[in-house]
């Protein structure tokens, strides 16, 4: 085994080059020009040459390269992590030891008798003095020098410093090991300097100008000079902001390693995108290589991220996925994850700003703005020259991208986090069976193979589905806007059609199980309703306006169903809605489709409300508790107990309660939650300037909860507060004698006063 073979691992994600047939990055000649200027130097001189480039850049391939080169001239090659070692004399110590090694297994001894002679008198004296430890020591079979004097200096518990004094070489071993040499150099490569402890770099690298400035020695640094001149000058602002002087002083020859040029680079990335995703199309790769960084290191992290898609690779047929956008969409995230962000949620699918109809025209201004936003997210906002390229790969995304809806996007991205419930490929099979056999039990079969798959719940996986074919449904209309042929319409609207249909079923069929406790979910019903919504006005032929017929339907159907219709009557609400009407449509286009929904919705909202009226405490309990389902209902104007399309089926659901309930007991119920129902609007009005014109939609309930009040008689207390609620109700709305006189009052109104001060 060679020593670069010993010294590198074989294999593995991030392992430097060892084989001049993978250096796609033309590494091979910087070694040789590194040799060259190892040869051009007088053997009589030491020379220090340093091996300049970034974290990830090749300086470790260079170094694997260079030995070989070494080797095959048979000069003797150390190697020597500087990471590894925590300050100047563990450096020295360890230098020493490495030293030993490779000299040994030269077989270049003679030159070191005089110093193996002095050390091994040493080591006696370290294992005389740790004689009580010797019991502890056991050496490998195959133990080499350095093992030994390291097990005994362990023994002995010598500090490195100690040590280091022990094992220096003397001038006249030196100059024994120079003979011995004769033409050939002692070449060490101290590797990862940038990785080592920045409190031991000033030392250690004095150290190797003053101590170890041996004749035939050549030292070679593999180091980012911005990040050990950072720690130098964190070590001690004598050193100047970069500490290009100090190191000047130290590095007689500088080799900074050359940038790849983009060819080389394209070429390192389709050689590992091929090796980590074999799944990769051909063309995707020529047309994303060239935005890959072109340092190694990070080029590699890309394609081990990419890797991950294939599991998703192997559910999806040839072209049912965008590759293209997969890999710039997962390399901006790894560079610029900020970027990414921006980008992600306002220039990305055909609902965004970037949308390719939008390129070049008039919405310019909201494109800049989001780019800017985008550049201002990276790493370095005022670094001109990176920007001006991730602009340009943020637009190559855009354009990538622009035929993708977000829903689309956000699904093909998932596939490298998770194991997906279903593919879209998956999915379309399951449209194509149950077109064939229409039945519960394809669909519940479908849901439970997904269901034991991946892990998911037979909830989660039901509500997927259908999100699913909301999307698809989508998708199939927004293609029937874009062909020209009439063949390709058709057949568009007829898998839109086909769709609507399984829709139809999982909302009408009578269902068990998970789809039944999913389709009522509100974000799956809020995501029809929408979709829906955003094809209104789009009826242009008659096939067409059967799909917005059916449309129509359906969404009334999927409100009936929603668990929280509130909130859906709130987002059709026409002012204050989610529900936006487009800008370049006509909004009475859209008046019929939200008409339609509250309609349906104010069934459930009544009844919930009315309800609490029977209950004990109810109206209490809503106001108190802030149930947002019940309170807004009870006192918003925008309510449906209030408004005017469904105001009088409010009254008369109250209005039969009061007059239905006979029991005692039932009605003192109603009677106090009456009187809580009529509180709440007198502390509402209390500073309102308008109260009488806000007043006009509540007057009919206020009169039916004051019914049910007068049903029966109170005690004398409870009197006093209700002629003082009658006086502060009927000034409120302006209306004189606006409320009846109970029987039990026993004449006028006043008359309760005389009672009282007759008690």
């Amino acid at each position: 085994m060679s020593a670069t073979q010993a010294f590198t691992a074989p294999g593995g994600h991030d392992a430097a080059l060892t084989q001049r047939a993978d250096d796609l990055l033309d590494r091979w000649p910087v070694a040789k020009l590194v040799y060259r200027m190892i040869t051009a130097t007088p053997l009589g001189w030491s020379t220090r040459i340093g091996l300049y480039g970034q974290w990830g850049s090749g300086k470790t391939s260079v170094l694997n390269f260079l030995e070989q080169i070494a080797e095959e001239k048979d000069d003797i090659v150390v190697r020597l992590p500087a990471w590894r070692t925590s300050g100047e004399q563990e450096f020295i110590v360890q230098f020493y030891l490495a030293l030993a090694d490779a000299l040994q297994r030269c077989g270049i001894g003679e030159p070191f008798k005089h110093w193996t002679k002095r050390q091994s008198k040493k080591i006696a004296e370290i294992l005389e003095k740790a004689a009580n430890k010797t019991a502890d020591l056991k050496l490998p079979e195959s133990a080499s020098y350095s093992e030994i004097v390291t097990l005994a200096a362990s023994a002995a518990g010598l500090v490195f410093e100690k040590l280091s004094e022990i094992l220096q070489l003397e001038k006249s071993d030196l100059e024994a090991l120079r003979k011995q040499l004769g033409d050939r150099r002692i070449i060490v490569f101290v590797d990862d300097l940038d990785r080592a402890d920045p409190r031991m770099l000033p030392a250690t690298l004095l150290a190797l100008r003053e101590l170890l400035d041996w004749p035939g020695f050549v030292f070679v640094l593999a180091f980012d000079k911005e990040v050990v001149g950072q720690a130098l000058r964190s070590y001690s602002k004598a050193f100047g902001e970069s500490a290009q002087h100090f190191l000047d002083k130290i590095i007689d020859v500088p080799v900074t390693l050359p940038e790849p040029s983009p060819k080389q680079v394209q070429r390192m990335v389709a050689r590992n995108l091929k090796y980590c995703c074999p799944f990769l199309p051909d063309t995707a790769i020529a047309q994303t290589a060239e935005w890959f960084p072109a340092n190694p290191r990070q080029a590699k992290r890309i394609c081990r991220s990419l890797s991950v898609f294939g599991a998703a690779a192997d559910r999806h047929a040839e072209g049912q996925l965008d590759w293209r956008g997969i890999i710039l969409q997962t390399l901006l995230r790894e560079t610029e994850p900020r970027v990414a962000q921006v980008v992600e949620e306002h220039l990305l699918g055909f609902h965004s700003a970037f949308r390719a109809s939008m390129f070049g025209n008039g919405n310019t201004k909201e494109q800049e703005q989001h780019k800017q936003a985008a550049l201002n997210a990276a790493q370095s906002p005022k670094d001109e020259v990176k920007n001006k390229r991730l602009l340009k790969l943020v637009e190559e995304l855009g354009h990538a991208r622009s035929k993708l809806s977000l829903a689309n996007i956000e699904y093909e991205m998932s596939l490298a986090v998770r194991e997906v419930e279903f593919t879209i490929p998956e999915f379309s099979q399951l449209v194509k069976s149950w077109g064939e056999y229409p039945s519960a039990r394809t669909l519940n079969d479908f849901i439970q193979e997904a269901a034991s798959r991946s892990d998911e719940g037979e909830v989660a996986v039901a509500s997927a589905m259908l999100n699913m074919a909301n999307f698809q449904y989508g998708e199939q209309l927004g293609r029937t806007t874009s062909f020209y042929s009439r063949e390709a319409f058709e057949r568009a609207l007829s898998r839109a059609g086909e769709l609507l249909g399984l829709i139809e079923f999982c909302y009408t069929a009578d269902l068990q199980g998970a789809i039944s406790t999913a389709r009522s979910e509100y974000d799956v019903c809020i995501g029809f309703i929408r979709n829906f919504y955003g094809s209104v006005s789009k009826d242009g032929s008659p096939p067409e306006r059967a799909l917005r017929e059916r449309e129509l339907r359906l969404a009334a159907i999927i409100a009936a169903q929603c668990a929280d219709p509130q909130r859906l009557y709130l987002d059709a609400e026409p002012v204050q809605g989610t529900l936006r009407v487009p800008a370049w449509e006509a909004s009475h286009v859209y008046e019929h489709y939200v008409d339609a929904l509250r309609t349906v919705l104010a069934e459930p909202l009544i009844h919930s409300a009315i309800q609490v009226f029977a209950l004990p405490n109810g109206v209490a309990n809503a106001l108190i508790q802030d149930d947002a389902r019940l309170k807004w209902v009870l006192t918003e104007e925008r309510s449906p107990l209030y408004t005017q399309a469904s105001r009088d089926r409010g009254c008369a659901a109250l209005k039969a309660l009061v007059e239905s309930t006979q029991d005692l007991g039932a009605r003192e119920v109603l009677a106090k939650n009456a009187l809580t129902y009529l509180g709440a609007f007198t502390d509402r009005w209390k500073s309102s300037a308008a109260c009488a014109e806000q007043a006009t939609r509540y007057l009919e309930y206020i009169q039916l909860a004051w019914q049910a009040l007068c049903q029966l008689e109170p005690t004398m207390q409870t009197r006093v507060h209700l002629k003082k609620l009658k006086l502060q109700l009927e000034a409120q709305v302006a209306i004189p004698d606006f409320l009846d006189t109970p029987s039990w009052w026993g004449g006028k109104p006043d008359d309760i006063e005389h009672e009282l001060r007759g008690i």
